[in-house]
This record gives C-alpha cells, structure tokens and sequence, in this order.
C-alpha cells in the first residue's frame, strides 16, 4: 500500500514537471508569434474631421505609403456611435469589396462589435481605401465620422515559392 503511494507520488510529480515545461515553451512561442504579429500592425486613419449633417454621405479616402492589408474597420462610439452611421461602400482600387451594392449598418463596425465580416484585398502603396458613409442620427447639426482602419504591413520580400517560380520559369524559357 505504502509503495503504491510512493509510485503515484513520483508518477504525479513527473507529469507535473513536463507539463511545467510544456508550458513554458508554449509561452515563449506564443510570444515570440505575439511581438511578430504587433511588429506589423498598422492603423489607417479615416476620420472626416467636419461634421456631416442627417442623411447626408460622405467619401472618406485613405492613401497607405506601404503595401497594406485591412483587417478590420472601427467606427467610433462617440456622439451616438456606430448606429448613426450607414455604410454605403467599401472600396478598395475604385472596386467595391461587396459582392452586391447596398448599404449594411454602421454598427457591423462597431469598436465592441466582435468581427467584421468582410475580408480585405491587399492595398498597394498610394492606392485608394474608400469608405462611403451616410449619417443616420438625430444631431440636427450633424457629427464627424471618426474611424480608423486596422490591419498589418504587407512584406515586399519574395518568400522562398516565388523564387523558385521565377527561376522554374527562367529555366524553362532558356531550354
């Protein structure tokens, strides 16, 4: 009986040890991929910055100086929210990202909302990011649109796959 103790005992302590040390691998991979991911991230601002009366719409465009791929889009909370705002388009090198013309509502870009739902082509250096927005509330003299676009700088370094493209193509043309 004692032995059994003793065995369980040595068994218990061993798998704690390697779970131990599981997880403290596990952290430093994860936050290594955690500063690489950060590293890249970068905000593009859309805001109007001039107040826009009811029901009238406004074209916002941003200009990235680098290759940019959208994540997400925030529309801020502030004097009403997102709920004052209709989105009318999203466009990105003059093409609508929707599949279909109509508006969807501002609060799908809520900055509480838990996702967007609309994925983003990658946006090449002094390309145009174009939101276009109607103003919905009740304010009769009208509030800024205040948003921002979140998303990750695109690398310009050929990956290893397109080198070796390149190359098969290279190879191919001179044969």
């Amino acid at each position: 009986m004692n032995e059994s103790l003793i065995l369980f005992g040595i068994l218990g302590g061993a798998v704690l040890v390697g779970l131990v040390a599981i997880w403290r691998e596990l952290r430093v991979i994860s936050r290594g991929v955690r500063e690489k991911y950060a590293a890249g991230r970068a905000i593009l601002p859309m805001s109007t910055g001039v107040s826009v009366l009811p029901t009238q719409s406004v074209q916002i465009t941003g200009r990235p100086q680098d290759l940019f791929r959208p994540e997400r889009i925030f529309i801020g909370d502030g004097h009403g929210g997102s709920k004052d705002w209709i989105v009318n388009d999203i466009k990105v090198h003059n093409k609508s990202v929707f599949v279909q013309s109509g508006d969807i509502p501002g609060d799908m870009f809520s900055t509480n909302a838990i996702d967007s739902f609309v994925n983003f082509p990658i946006i090449e250096s002094g390309k145009d990011f174009v939101i276009v927005a109607t103003y919905v509330g009740k304010e009769a003299t009208g509030v800024p649109l205040y948003a921002a676009v979140i998303g990750t700088h695109v690398s310009r370094k050929p990956s290893r796959d397109s080198k070796r493209r390149k190359a098969a193509i290279a190879n191919a043309t001179v044969n």
